[in-house]
Order: C-alpha cells, then sequence, then structure tokens
C-alpha cells in the first residue's frame, strides 16, 4: 500500500512538474507580468502621454465615430482646412485592431481607454510572438521567455509605448519570422501564406519607417538561409525558399495595395517628398547613449509622470549636453537589459567554440551591428551610405527607430547564451565561469565608484549639479543592485547549490523586477484625455455651422498660444485650419500680405473666428470679411510660374473679393461681369459631408466658382452629372469652371489611384484566401493518410 501511494505521490509530482514547464504557463507568466506592469493604463487610473492625447487618441477618435456611422473617412475636414485621413498611414483605418474601435463608439465618442487598452494589448502579443519566434529556433523555455520579456519590456518598446502606429508595426516582425522559419522546419506552405498575412498587417499598422524594416530584415533572414541551402547543396530548398519570399512580398504588398496606393498619392503631395540629409539625421544615437545600454535613465526621462518624482532630460545640447532635445531619451535609450549583456559575450565565446552552428548567432551579431551604427545616424558614417545609395533610405528621419533591430539581435544571443547554459551547462561553464563573474562583477565595481568618485565628469560636465549627480547616483545603484543579483544567483548555479527549478524561477524573478523598476513609471501620465477635450457646449454649438450652407473655419492657434488642443477638432467636428500631423500637404496656406499680417490667409481659408491674444489671455473674436466658404467670380489672373503668383497675391494688386488666382488659362470663355450679374450669382452649398460636398449655382454668364476647399488630386467635380476639371486657386484651393445657367455640383472623394489599389487588394485578399483554405485541405488530407 506504501509503495503505491508513493507512486501515485510521485506521478502526481510528474505531472505536476510538466504541467508547470509546458509553453503555457510560460505565456500565462507573460500575461500576468503584461497586467502587473500595466495595471494603471489598463484600469485609466493612469495615461499615456506625448503623441497618444496629441494625435492617436483623436485620430482613432473620428476613424471610429465614422465608421461606427457609415463613413469610409477618405477626408479630415477638421484639420489643416481639411486633409487627406484614409492616406494618412498613421490612422491605420484597415488594421484590424484599430478596425474593431467602431464598435466600441458610443454616443458618437471613443472613449480613450478603449484605445490604451488596446496598446496594451500589442505587448502581450509581441511578448507571445517573441516567445514563439526563440522557441522556433530551438531554443529552451527560459531562454524563449526571457526574449520575449527583453523584445517587450527593454527600452525601445516601453519608451515608444505612446507612439501607437510604430508599435503596431513593429510586433508581427517576430511572429512573421516564427512563421517563416515554421515553413523552414516543415515544408508546410500554408505557414508561407500566413507569414504574408501577417507583413500585411506590419504594413497596414502604419510606421512606414518600420515597415520598411521589417521587409528587410526578414529578407535578409531568408538570405541566411537560402545561403545555408545552397552550401548544403540542397537546389530545391533555395528555390522554395526564393518563392516563398516573393509570395510574401506579394500578399503583403498586394492585400496593402489599398491603404499604399493612398497613402503614395498623399506622400507625392506632401511637405516630406524630399527631404535633405539635415533633416534625415534627426533622432541619432549619440555615442555618449551607449552608458543606456547599463543605465538606461542616466540622463533623465521623458514621461510626463509627475507622481514619479523622476529627472526630466537633462543633457540637451542647448544646455551644454549631447542631444537635440529631451525627447530624445524616446530615440537614444538603447537598454535592453542587464542579463542580457551578462550573457552576450559567453555566448558569442561558447558559439564559436563549437562544432554545432544551428543557431544564427553570426547572423545575428552582425545585422545588430549594423543596425547599431545605423543609429548613430550623423554620428558616423553608415547612416549617410544607406541615404545616398539605398532607396528609400532618404525618406525617414529618426535612425535611431532602427535600435529595435539591435533589441532583437543581441536579445537574441543572450537568449541562446541562457539556452546553452541551461542544456549544455558543462560545456558552456567553460565561459560563464567564475573568472567571467569575476571580472563582470569588477566591471560592475567599477563602472559605479567611476560615478561616485567623479571620474566622468569631463563627460558630463553638466553632472557637477547636485540635483543631476544625485539622480545619476541614484540610477547607477539600479544598475549596481541588479548587475549584484544576477551575478549571484549565476554563481550559484555554477556552483551546483541551486535547484534548476530554483534557478529559472530566480531569473525570472529578477528579470520580472529589473524591467518592472525600469518600465513600470515610464508611460502612467496624469492626462486624461477626456478632461483634456472637454470643452464648453455652448461654446462649441457657436463653432459648428447651423446648416450645410453656412459652412466655416476657426484659427485657434497664434504662436505658442491655442485656445483648443491641436486636434481638438477631430474630437468635436470644429473645421480648424490648424493640426497636428507627420505628413502635411505642401499647399495648405494661401500666402499672407506679409509675414505681420494673415487676414488674407484667413479671409481667404473662410475662418470666421480667429484667436485673438491680449497679454497672457487669449479669446476668440469674430473674422469680419472672411469669405464665404464658396464663391463665384468673373475676373481672374493666370501665373504658370509659382513665384510669380505668390508675388502677385502678396502684393497690393490682388484684390481677392474680386479676383481670383489660378494656375492655368480656363476653357471656357469667362467674360468680365456688369454689377446685375454680380448681384444675380447665386452659390449654395446644400450638403456637405466628409468626402462629398453638393452645391447648386446660378449665373447669367460663364463664371469660376472658387471653393475654399484644400486642392488635392483625390477629388472629383461634376457639373450636372458631367466630370470638370478642378483647377487649383489662389495658392491651395480648388475651383472650376461653370456655364452659365443653373447648375448642379458635386464635389467628391474619388482617388483614381486608390481605387486601383483597393481593386489589388481585394484580388489579392481573394487568391490568397482560396490559397490558405486549399493548403489547408491538402495538409488535412495529407495527415489524414498518414
Amino acid at each position: 500500500m506504501k509503495k503505491t501511494s508513493n507512486l501515485k505521490t510521485q506521478s502526481g509530482i510528474d505531472k505536476l512538474n510538466k504541467y508547470l514547464n509546458s509553453d503555457w504557463v510560460y505565456i500565462l507568466l507573460l500575461l500576468i507580468f503584461c497586467i502587473i506592469i500595466f495595471r494603471e493604463l489598463i484600469t485609466g487610473q493612469s495615461w499615456l502621454h506625448d503623441d497618444f492625447p496629441y494625435v492617436y487618441y483623436p485620430g482613432k477618435f473620428l476613424m471610429a465615430v465614422s465608421l461606427a456611422n457609415d463613413i469610409f473617412p477618405y477626408w479630415n475636414p477638421f484639420a489643416f482646412s481639411g486633409t487627406p485621413f484614409f492616406a494618412d498611414p498613421q490612422i491605420g483605418i484597415l488594421y484590424p485592431l484599430n478596425y474593431v474601435m467602431k464598435y466600441f463608439v458610443s454616443n458618437n465618442s471613443l472613449n480613450p481607454l478603449v484605445v490604451q487598452n488596446i496598446i496594451v494589448l500589442h505587448f502581450f502579443l509581441a511578448s507571445v510572438f517573441a516567445y514563439l519566434f526563440a522557441k522556433e529556433l530551438k531554443l529552451n523555455k527560459l531562454a524563449s521567455f526571457v526574449f520575449g520579456m527583453i523584445y517587450t519590456y527593454s527600452a525601445f518598446m516601453i519608451i515608444h509605448m505612446m507612439h501607437m502606429n510604430l508599435l503596431e508595426s513593429l510586433i508581427w516582425l517576430p511572429f512573421a519570422l516564427y512563421l517563416f522559419l515554421k515553413f523552414i522546419n516543415t515544408n508546410k506552405f500554408y505557414f508561407i501564406i500566413l507569414a504574408g498575412l501577417t507583413m500585411c498587417l506590419s504594413i497596414l499598422g502604419g510606421y512606414p519607417q518600420t515597415f520598411v524594416f521589417n521587409f528587410i530584415f526578414l529578407g535578409l533572414f531568408a538570405l541566411y538561409y537560402i545561403y545555408k541551402s545552397y552550401k548544403s547543396k540542397d537546389n530545391k530548398k533555395v528555390i522554395q525558399l526564393i518563392i516563398s519570399v516573393i509570395i510574401i512580398v506579394i500578399i503583403s504588398g498586394g492585400i496593402s495595395s489599398f491603404q499604399l496606393f493612398a497613402t503614395n498619392e498623399f506622400s507625392e503631395n506632401s511637405e516630406r517628398q524630399n527631404i535633405g540629409y539635415e533633416f534625415a539625421k534627426q533622432g541619432s544615437v549619440h555615442p555618449l547613449d551607449i552608458f543606456t545600454l547599463f543605465v538606461p535613465k542616466i540622463f533623465g526621462t521623458f514621461n510626463w509622470n509627475d507622481k514619479a518624482d523622476e529627472l526630466s532630460y537633462w543633457s540637451v545640447s542647448k544646455s551644454g549636453g549631447h542631444q537635440e532635445g529631451s525627447w530624445m531619451f524616446t530615440i537614444s535609450t538603447l537598454y535592453i537589459s542587464l542579463l542580457a549583456l551578462i550573457f552576450i559575450i559567453p555566448a558569442i565565446r561558447y558559439y564559436f567554440n563549437s562544432k554545432e552552428k544551428n543557431f544564427p548567432l553570426l547572423f545575428f551579431g552582425i545585422v545588430g551591428l549594423i543596425a547599431l551604427f545605423f543609429s548613430f545616424g550623423g554620428n558616423f558614417f553608415v547612416h549617410k551610405i544607406f541615404f545616398d545609395f539605398i532607396p528609400l533610405f532618404d525618406r525617414f528621419r529618426n535612425p535611431g527607430h532602427i535600435t529595435f533591430i539591435f533589441t532583437m539581435t543581441f536579445g537574441l544571443i543572450a537568449a541562446y547564451g541562457i539556452d546553452r547554459l541551461t542544456e549544455d551547462k558543462k560545456q558552456f561553464s567553460q565561459f560563464l565561469n567564475k573568472k567571467y563573474l569575476i571580472f563582470f562583477s569588477g566591471f560592475v565595481l567599477l563602472f559605479t565608484l567611476a560615478f561616485y568618485t567623479g571620474i566622468f565628469k569631463s563627460l558630463f560636465p553638466l553632472s557637477s549639479n547636485t540635483q543631476i549627480n544625485d539622480w545619476i547616483k541614484s540610477q547607477v545603484n539600479i544598475f549596481f543592485l541588479f548587475s549584484a543579483l544576477y551575478l549571484l544567483i549565476l554563481y550559484f548555479n555554477s556552483n551546483g547549490k541551486l535547484k534548476i527549478n530554483l534557478f529559472y524561477s530566480g531569473i525570472i524573478t529578477i528579470l520580472c523586477l529589473e524591467l518592472y523598476v525600469f518600465g513600470f513609471n515610464q508611460n502612467n501620465g496624469s492626462s486624461n484625455p477626456n478632461q483634456m477635450y472637454s470643452q464648453d457646449k455652448n461654446v462649441l454649438s457657436k463653432l459648428k455651422p447651423d446648416s450645410p450652407g453656412n459652412q466655416f473655419r476657426v484659427n485657434m492657434r497664434e504662436g505658442s498660444n491655442m485656445l483648443f488642443q491641436r486636434q481638438q477638432g477631430l474630437v468635436d467636428e470644429i473645421q480648424l485650419i490648424e493640426g497636428v500631423n507627420v505628413l502635411t500637404l505642401n499647399k495648405k496656406i494661401p500666402p499672407p500680405k506679409s509675414d505681420t499680417d494673415n487676414k488674407q490667409s484667413l479671409d481667404l481659408l473662410n475662418v470666421k473666428y480667429k484667436i485673438n491674444v491680449q497679454g497672457k489671455q487669449s479669446g476668440l473674436t469674430e473674422n469680419s470679411g472672411f469669405l464665404p466658404r464658396a464663391k463665384i467670380y468673373n475676373d481672374f489672373k493666370v501665373f504658370n510660374a509659382e513665384n510669380d503668383l505668390l508675388s502677385f497675391m502678396k502684393s497690393s494688386d490682388f484684390d481677392y473679393y474680386k479676383t481670383i488666382v489660378l494656375e492655368k488659362e480656363p476653357k471656357l470663355n469667362i467674360e468680365k461681369p456688369d454689377s446685375n450679374d454680380i448681384a444675380n450669382n447665386k452659390v449654395e452649398i446644400k450638403q456637405y459631408e466628409m468626402n462629398k460636398i453638393e452645391l447648386e449655382s446660378e449665373t447669367n454668364k460663364n463664371s469660376i466658382l472658387l471653393l475654399s476647399e484644400i486642392f488635392y488630386p483625390a477629388w472629383k467635380a461634376f457639373v450636372n452629372g458631367n466630370e470638370t476639371e478642378i483647377l487649383r486657386a489662389n495658392y491651395c484651393l480648388r475651383a472650376i469652371e461653370l456655364p452659365a445657367g443653373k447648375n448642379k455640383i458635386e464635389f467628391i472623394y474619388k482617388s483614381e489611384s486608390t481605387e486601383k489599389g483597393k481593386i489589388i487588394s481585394l484580388i489579392t485578399l481573394g487568391l490568397t484566401s482560396l490559397l490558405l483554405i486549399g493548403s489547408l485541405i491538402y495538409e488535412f488530407k495529407s495527415r489524414k493518410k498518414l
């Protein structure tokens, strides 16, 4: 009986150990950590800061409310006097986790907590995807867990949490790599189709720089395995892999064409069409930022969290520091975790002394170093080479945004080291031995003492400030504490004094604590978007048209003085001439008479109310004499050269009440009017929607209609059902020719290139769906035969 009881007990322990060592336990740990570190954001006790409330939330608000009202928002009339909306990649309307926000709209409003929790969801997904990728690289569960944590909660992703579209593009790379590797390991075609769909999500996430980096990394990763197959003379595999990469590009690019074609059209008409190197190198990592590998907040923080009582980023150039501004904390912090730093060197040494080279350590190391050197931007030569000679790299700034590649590659190398320590302890201990632990301990001690004794003061002159010096020491103390904890547990493990489960638990616990200490306060801001966008309803009602025919705009900003939030228009449907966005049209404001007199610009833009600044007080005042949204002209001037056009509009000869300025001759014969003609000219807006404007007009003679809407080639005009050309008028507005008599006029957003992209997307999506279903059926039948 006793023997039977012992056997049952042992069987129960074995089952428990098997359960505790399952993938689901590690995924559950990833979920628990995600909930713990973001608990205040999940519940609304804290709010994301910077671009989240100012850019992303209002964008998602307008998107979700429009979709909930069955409007596909191609155009945004509530910022910049009108601007492309769907074509703006950072809105990401087609990205599934954005599109579903429409189902959370209530009373034509979107709770910012919904958007914030969707961002949190991306962190959990990122950690799971990274875990799966590491597992497919044949790393054990502990190593895969460590990589999932490092990839997700080290500096890059935590600091960029408020940059929603960057995360939406970023998180899919490890999952695409996992699927591609799954195809290599299993030869099952449907994994390639799924990889193509995954990279499509990366594109639709809406951060072009990131998804370009993602494709480049995936291409290099594929090239590595193509080379391996070629070297082993497996020509069939070489062909398979080449075809698979082509299929991934076709699927992802084809399905995304609807978005890509629209964005390309916007980009071609934007201020970002051509950027110089001086602009492109903004956001460069500085060599001194290497210190952030060890002490991430050594230069202070940029987190808008007053409760955290953390020092603001202090090493800015205008104060004698090394970086452009405090925002550079979000770009130039290289921290990947102290655990990774400890394991990287032993992992590399083990790899080069090992006979088996299955893990692509050399590939990760080379690509990671190139990414690091590229991130130095204007501080090193690598970025300039890419800018000058490789397509697309001359379209992006912030070279530091590539550091996620550095984080991923060196995080994987560290995870490989952890895997080898636990799977091949005897061999790996030759490199992670007591000598190495003593060496690293010495480095930690000397590094810490250097800051306490002031050795580094020549590098950081500003550290002579008592507050800054105290801050640096407090951050170095954190570095020392966690380094000591890791070194102690590794020391006891090397002596064989720790059971494997205890070692696993210890590593997991210290890593979670380390990343929690770094990341918890980083994003817990105090500005609730609901309160930020709360305005007096009586004021708001005056700033909205009371009928379609009474359209007008509002000028709410002068210099640093603002009456509302920069994207207030998107939330409350106020037609503002201001806004905030990375991508804006290159022509959106008619020229003023002078730098100090912008009344002409405001009048032409149909501004009824403008900001009035008196000392420290600001308010709205009525802008008398502003032009209506639609006006009929019979007098015009044509200038083919832009400089001549601008000179005339700035001159006293230009009377915008009587004359319209065009860039090409009208086709109709426009006759000079007499006083009776002018009195009898009538035009009225009958319907005003985001993507469509309907008007009716009546004139005695052929005339020109000026519509105070921003010119954009995607808009089409129809007079009595017949399409007519939209002329660019008054530098950036729309005009059409009107035949004499009564006319029904329509302006409709109808982009030919976007429609082509839509057709390509639908066809590709249909074919991909059939291909996926076919490959799954084939796989099912193959299994059934077995």
